[in-house]
């Protein structure tokens, strides 16, 4: 084809008006995308022009909004919902979003910032770092895709933080520095794209860690450490994979726990410095394998509830699990200490290379096993705890004790235990000391796997060690105690059910009940008025050995106004003794009134006693465990109360008599 001069020129023109067309446009795109620097020379309001250079309020999709000087007269605070392009927080400057929320469509830079209180939403987290967060924060990252946003870290959050990943791109947080959540922290994944935290150095959480959507914690050998003051939680959604911690650090102060309410793994290693994990078998700590590495921790810091390991390698040699649980008790408790530690160290092997899973916890005041036979040479099996220790096939959990389980003692190749005793399972003398357990196929005798204990007796006086298993019988997994040879003594104490003083008229009434009194002589009861100067008041001899329960009570006439304490000294047929816990009771000038409830439990009416016979009408009322008040009215000595309406359960009688309330346990069942 040919083209004349005259067609050229007009070709030409038109690509020239084009271009230029194309020109214009980008200028005037530019144009759009203007700086704005907050001064603050005005006041803190984010709506004054005269607070912004220049003199324009950031209010579109084209202001890239600066906030960059920490020493102007006012620091910004947003006033309403705002949408802009860009936002640089930096060099200890300061933005308060006032509880309002700052969409930005470009991209969110924060470094050596300071934010405060509200939300921002936006496609590009582009950088935060060694800035402060204070309030209740969230940052969102939108599906709006702009690329991965790796955070370096080095930040503090001061109040509750959130952070949303909404994007199939990635989101990273302490990429470089760890950082540091002085409240609760929420992660929440709802796009395809992933969300690490706490990705490399230590990072330490004093707060809840609250996971919605698979979170992953320290993929490139971050620690993430709990190291709050006071209950902590870790809690997921139940959607998408549960919480992974390669490296998880319990380091608390003061009264510092974790409680667990999802299952978590630990891939790397499991530091015990101080505080407590609460688990339970649905919110279960597990270690993903041999190569996870923990301590048996120590008498401040261990898991109370069960743990799993999981172990997969056949080596002849075997690999060591340690187990460093125990349990945190209740004030209630018979025992002295708050807490009991009591770890496992476990060696074991298998003959083939798949994968089980041992799970183990250890249980005070054993369960429904005090008439267990023993074996021959044995006097006792412990009443303070038993461990429990369970096989799995990992595959699809299926109880396997012993198959696959090298047991071979000609070689050496065969199970091995050690179980960690304390001043409260009244151990005396650790040589005399044997470890017992049970068999699948004889669940209610015990057998005597041996036992390797220390330390020796020591003037009658309750030791804490170990004791690690010799016998070649040790062949599956179950349940397993301590046990006293017949040619020692170890108590391994009487079972005290209750203990409690109360007043009765003019005096003080202590009463005790017990069970399993195996070689158990007779109680003192000592009563102090300091709680640190003790006397004897009464002596009481123990019932013949039995299975029974025991009731005993002492009165205590000689008693004044003020506070009295007093504890119970249980002494052994070889002149050892073992005190319970101290209880203290407030003597009152006017005479407490002793109401009994008969009967209790009780079906459809009870009778309320009152023990000094005083004829009065006695106020009460009836309240149910949430404190509702469910009856009320007046009755009289020996009156008979209709609670046929009330449902089955256990609620209170609360008594009101010279000015004082009497609360009774009052239980009904029909």
């Amino acid at each position: 084809m040919y083209l004349n001069k005259s067609c050229l020129i007009k070709i030409f023109v038109t690509m020239k008006n084009y271009i230029l067309l194309i020109a214009i446009i980008l200028l005037t795109q530019k144009s759009f995308s203007q700086d704005i620097t907050w001064n603050g020379s005005v006041s803190s309001d984010w709506n004054n022009s005269l607070n912004w250079t220049p003199n324009i309020i950031p209010s579109t999709t084209s202001h890239n909004v600066i906030i960059n000087n920490a020493t102007v007269s006012h620091k910004c605070l947003l006033n309403a919902n705002r949408s802009i392009r860009r936002l640089d927080l930096n060099d200890g400057a300061e933005l308060d979003l006032n509880n309002f929320t700052l969409t930005i469509s470009d991209r969110l830079r924060i470094e050596e910032g300071v934010l405060k209180n509200g939300n921002i939403i936006t496609p590009n987290i582009n950088r935060i770092q060694n800035s402060t967060f204070i309030g209740s924060i969230s940052i969102t990252k939108t599906s709006s895709s702009t690329g991965n946003n790796d955070l370096e870290g080095g930040n503090r959050f001061i109040g509750n933080i959130t952070f949303i990943n909404e994007d199939n791109s990635r989101l990273r947080l302490a990429e470089d520095r760890g950082d540091t959540f002085k409240a609760h922290a929420t992660f929440i994944r709802t796009g395809t794209g992933s969300f690490e935290v706490a990705r490399r150095r230590n990072n330490y959480f004093e707060g809840d860690i609250n996971c919605e959507g698979t979170i992953l914690f320290g993929e490139n050998n971050g620690v993430v450490i709990i190291n709050g003051n006071d209950s902590q939680n870790i809690n997921w959604n139940s959607i998408g994979n549960k919480p992974n911690f390669p490296n998880l650090t319990m380091n608390t102060s003061q009264n510092g726990e974790l409680t667990l309410n999802t299952p978590i793994d630990i891939e790397d290693n499991l530091t015990l410095t101080s505080g407590v994990i609460n688990t339970t078998t649905a919110n279960i700590i597990r270690l993903t394998d041999e190569s996870t590495t923990t301590s048996i921790g120590n008498a401040n810091s261990f898991i109370s509830g069960p743990m799993e390991y999981n172990l997969s390698n056949n080596s002849n040699s075997g690999f060591t699990l340690n187990f460093p649980i125990g349990k945190k008790l209740t004030p209630k408790n018979y025992y002295p200490e708050y807490y009991i530690w009591r770890p496992i160290s476990l060696l074991v092997g298998h003959t083939h290379s798949a994968t089980y899973t041992y799970r183990a916890e250890v249980f005070n005041n054993y369960y429904n096993n005090s008439n267990w036979t023993l074996p021959g040479g044995i006097d006792t099996a412990s009443r303070a705890r038993s461990w429990d220790i369970q096989r799995y096939l990992t595959s699809n959990m299926t109880n396997t004790p012993s198959n696959q389980l090298r047991t071979n003692a000609t070689s050496g190749q065969r199970p091995i235990i050690t179980l960690y005793f304390g001043y409260s399972d009244s151990v005396y003398d650790g040589s005399n000391l044997t470890i017992l357990k049970n068999t699948s196929d004889s669940p209610n005798a015990w057998i005597d796997i041996g036992g390797t204990g220390a330390p020796v007796y020591n003037n009658r006086t309750p030791l804490a060690g170990s004791i690690t298993s010799t016998g070649t019988n040790f062949n599956s997994f179950s349940t397993f105690t301590l046990g006293s040879l017949s040619t020692g003594f170890n108590p391994l104490p009487l079972k005290l059910l209750d203990f409690k003083a109360t007043e009765f008229e003019n005096d003080i009434l202590v009463n005790w009940s017990t069970t399993e009194e195996k070689n158990t002589d007779y109680f003192e009861v000592e009563k102090s008025i300091d709680g640190k100067n003790w006397y004897l008041i009464s002596r009481i001899d123990a019932a013949e050995e039995t299975q029974n329960i025991n009731l005993y009570h002492a009165l205590d006439k000689n008693v004044n106004n003020g506070i009295h304490f007093y504890r119970l000294k249980q002494f052994d047929i070889d002149g050892s003794f073992e005190y319970s816990k101290t209880v203290r009771i407030v003597k009152n000038s006017i005479p407490q009134k002793t109401i009994t409830i008969y009967p209790n439990p009780a079906q459809n009416e009870i009778l309320i006693l009152n023990n000094h016979n005083i004829e009065e009408l006695i106020n009460w009322r009836i309240i149910n465990t949430i404190g509702k008040t469910v009856l009320s009215g007046e009755s009289e000595q020996n009156q008979k109360i209709d609670i046929s309406s009330l449902s089955n359960g256990i609620y209170y009688l609360q008594i009101n008599q010279f000015d004082k309330i009497e609360n009774i346990k009052l239980i009904i069942s029909r």
